[in-house]
């Protein structure tokens, strides 16, 4: 369980601190509008796809049906993913995934209203 929410947090933290560091690489002044708002949407997919990796697996803390009928094995499991945190980390990492996206809808406005004022050329 650990080593999971581990894994999550090593695979999740590096791809949030890479869409950080892209988005603000993409106001250099040689790229274009359609250029940018096409990387705030492959970036906004990216981050879709990684709170649904992160979700579906957070279904997987509940003690597996295995385990109702064995309470002491329940409760072992139960207190195995309250002693690792699991569920208050993966809550975090939403938190994270949550704040990257409102960060990339605002970019995305941001361009939107820009293009809109260009005459829509991208330039």
């Amino acid at each position: 369980m650990r080593a999971r929410a581990a894994a999550e947090e090593r695979r999740i933290e590096p791809r949030l601190e890479s869409t950080w560091r892209d988005m603000h690489t993409t106001s250099l002044p040689h790229w274009n509008l359609s250029t940018i708002s096409h990387k705030i949407f492959e970036t906004e997919k990216g981050l879709h796809d990684v709170r649904f990796e992160l979700n579906s697996e957070a279904g997987l803390l509940d003690a597996p049906d295995l385990l109702w009928e064995q309470a002491l094995a329940e409760r072992l499991y139960d207190q195995v993913v309250a002693h690792f945190d699991v569920r208050r980390r993966t809550s975090l990492l939403n938190e994270r995934l949550s704040h990257s996206m409102d960060y990339l809808q605002m970019l995305s406005e941001h361009v939107r209203h820009k293009y809109s004022r260009a005459g829509g050329d991208g330039g």
